[in-house]
């Protein structure tokens, strides 16, 4: 109907949902399809924001089909167009996903300098379900850098977190963040364990910025 009516902002806001579902399903072909076609139509209509968010689209797509060289060249361009724009909100998501790509790569320091940007930002914003994803993502970062304390009491923290706004995570996202924490898991006995849950458990979100900025 939207292409029947030639309104190609609501189609390409249409296009972008459908890939959204193609990605939960799995269907991850046809989802980027979707994204391709939804970035093509809102670079024609000239929306920079609309852009940014098929390109946020698209960059996390390629990443999940394994090409994180294209995705970041994705990511870095929805940064850019978001900082031309001064949207912080989306300045912070799409620093996320560039620092989760940039992890993924080994590069560590620019990860870790993108997450602190978009916890800081966030944090102004009060948005705290992204301060969530932040708080697990700097954690998953400490346990690579050989800090498996600090890594499970970010995570606990952030469990605490979406405890008391109602945010838990999804079944996909609960088993790639145990991935991600299982070496620190291995590399602590049951006691340090408990101690560093305990932690985050109890630890005030301001505490727990300051411990996941801290050096």
């Amino acid at each position: 109907m939207r292409r029947a009516l030639q309104d190609q902002p609501q189609t390409g806001s249409l296009l972008s949902n459908l890939g959204i579902v193609e990605s939960y399903l799995g269907n991850y072909s046809q989802a980027r399809a979707y994204y391709e076609e939804s970035l093509a139509i809102r670079r024609a209509v000239g929306d920079r924001w609309a852009i940014s968010v098929s390109l946020n689209n698209l960059g996390n797509m390629t990443l999940m089909q394994g090409d994180p060289t294209t995705a970041r060249t994705y990511i870095e361009q929805a940064v850019a167009l978001n900082r031309e724009v001064g949207d912080r909100s989306a300045i912070a998501v799409s620093l996320n996903n560039l620092g989760n790509i940039v992890r993924g790569l080994g590069n560590y320091d620019a990860a870790r300098e993108m997450y602190a940007e978009a916890l800081q930002i966030n944090h102004v914003l009060g948005d705290k379900r992204a301060m969530t994803y932040l708080l697990e993502d700097l954690g998953c970062l400490a346990v690579l850098q050989g800090r498996p304390e600090r890594g499970l009491t970010l995570a606990a923290a952030s469990a605490a977190l979406r405890q008391s706004i109602g945010a838990p995570l999804s079944e996909p996202e609960r088993a790639k963040l145990d991935e991600n924490l299982a070496s620190a898991r291995a590399a602590l006995d049951a006691t340090e364990q408990q101690a560093a849950n305990a932690l985050g458990a109890q630890m005030p979100l301001a505490q727990a910025i300051d411990l996941a900025l801290s050096e």
